[in-house]
């Protein structure tokens, strides 16, 4: 890839900047929560982003005075077997950046609850079902961009001429109910960044 104005070739489309959101879960958690230290994430091994994903997060998890434990899924089973190995960790929180967590969010983000650790998920709506809080891109807004990429490619346009878009617009969505019932309290200086908070 040339660049990400011009990828040339065959290459474009919409980036989720993976690692960078990846990073900003966990520096929005520790200042949702200051006295987190142990931190489960968990991850994709065959997704392509994983690696660098997994280089940023533990990066910045030393800065934040963070350890970091990663969990591989790659299909329902081995979700199942990740989930399993909560309650030996016992983390302080547990950070989803796999989408393979979006069709299973729900099981996750019970199973998680059971065992008293509060969930950061990426996938818009998570907050909803119960995360403690969720931060993504738009995804509706990255569908309608990758869409207008698709019609303009079917009309003619060479891709490799189309830059990479990287999103502006992100949501975090806080449930401040899911940080009762933990009995966690969220300062009003972190609320206010909420886009939504879910009493």
């Amino acid at each position: 890839m040339q660049s990400l104005a011009r990828p040339g070739g065959n290459i474009t489309g919409v980036s989720d900047l993976g690692d960078v959101t990846a990073v900003k879960r966990l520096e929005l958690l520790k200042v949702a929560l200051p006295n987190v230290s142990r931190v489960v994430l968990l991850v994709n091994p065959e997704f392509p982003a994983t690696p660098k994903i997994e280089a940023r997060v533990q990066a910045a998890a030393s800065t934040l005075g963070l350890n970091v434990t990663l969990l591989s899924a790659k299909d329902g089973a081995t979700l199942e077997k990740a989930l399993d190995s909560l309650e030996k960790y016992r983390p302080d929180a547990l950070v989803v950046t796999e989408a393979l967590a979006v069709q299973y969010a729900a099981e996750l983000i019970n199973r998680a609850t059971a065992l008293r650790v509060p969930v950061v998920h990426f996938w818009p709506g998570t907050a909803e079902q119960g995360a403690l809080l969720s931060y993504q891109a738009d995804a509706l807004d990255n569908f309608r961009r990758a869409a207008g990429y698709v019609d303009k490619i079917l009309n003619g346009a060479k891709p490799g001429d189309l830059s990479i878009y990287q999103p502006t617009r992100y949501e975090l969505v806080v449930n401040a109910k899911v940080a009762r019932t933990f009995g966690l309290t969220l300062s009003p200086s972190f609320l206010v960044r909420a886009d939504r908070v879910i009493q």
